[in-house]
């Protein structure tokens, strides 16, 4: 539309005899608008950007702090988690994210590499690799810094007690409908299964 604007403009002006500094002053007129609403966007981007990177941020952090202290057991998995981070921005630029992760997404990358570790530990252990098992603990450890603070058994108790409230729920039948109610209060902070365990006990 701009482009068909200011060639209209400039057959009139063409036409009225208006200098082309006049003309000029016009289309930058007509463009303005565009360009306005172009950084409006990219602002919004940038905010986005600043507000869903404190993980990133952090982990990136962390890798330096590892890599200026010597080490290794941190430098080597924190390496790893960035290299998937930046993987998965490559991926966000495809699905309608803009190439931003948000802290979620980063999370999950990390609960992830987590449940790999778990894996990997469990199978040095089977085969008695007490190096293997040191390497991957050591590594685990530093995963789990990056959950955040988890729930305890009685913090889970006492948001399900006040969700079975708001629903007037009495019934093991209302158990779904108190899950879909609890969970997103408990997401990210609260074990699935330790959550689903406590709603079927209180509703007997």
């Amino acid at each position: 539309m701009a482009g068909l604007a200011a060639t209209l403009v400039a057959g009139h002006f063409a036409l009225s005899g208006l200098s082309r500094y006049s003309l000029y002053n016009m289309q930058a007129g007509l463009r303005k608008p565009l360009r306005l609403k172009q950084d409006a966007v990219l602002d919004r981007v940038r905010l986005k950007r600043r507000m869903e990177a404190v993980l990133k941020q952090r982990i990136q952090d962390e890798l330096k702090a590892a890599m200026r202290g010597g080490d290794e057991a941190r430098k080597t998995v924190l390496r790893l988690l960035v290299a998937h981070i930046k993987n998965a921005e490559v991926e966000a630029r495809t699905d309608g994210r803009g190439g931003v992760l948000s802290d979620s997404d980063v999370l999950a990358l990390v609960r992830r590499e987590i449940k790999q570790h778990e894996e990997s530990l469990l199978e040095a252990q089977n085969a008695g690799r007490e190096d293997l098992v040191a390497q991957q603990q050591a590594e685990l450890d530093v995963l789990k810094e990056f959950l955040p603070k988890q729930l305890s058994r009685e913090e889970i108790v006492e948001l399900a007690k006040q969700t079975i409230k708001e629903l007037n729920a009495t019934s093991p039948k209302q158990h779904g409908q108190v899950m879909k109610a609890l969970q997103p209060k408990v997401k990210d902070i609260a074990d699935g299964k330790l959550v689903n365990e406590v709603v079927r006990e209180l509703l007997g």
